[in-house]
């Protein structure tokens, strides 16, 4: 089984696009991104493509909100 994400070779967070130093994305590699299927599925990131299929680049993997929040937040 793939340790990695799924969504792995696309997401911001992983391409730099949103921004993140080296040491917070090494550790959301650690704890999310590389961790198996059952911790990416608690990256918000994760949660929120699963169900509308985008997330907007500025949520991060530990983003205090849940999933449907984020949703409503941002208006997916």
């Amino acid at each position: 089984m793939d340790k990695r994400c799924i969504y792995y070779e696309t997401c911001p967070i992983l391409t730099g696009k949103a921004g993140v130093d080296e040491a917070t994305l090494n550790n959301y590699k650690k704890i999310y991104c590389e961790a198996g299927r059952d911790m990416w599925g608690l990256c918000r990131r994760f949660q929120v493509r699963e169900i509308v299929g985008r997330c907007p680049v500025e949520v991060l993997p530990d983003a205090p909100e849940d999933a449907l929040e984020i949703i409503e937040k941002y208006d997916l």
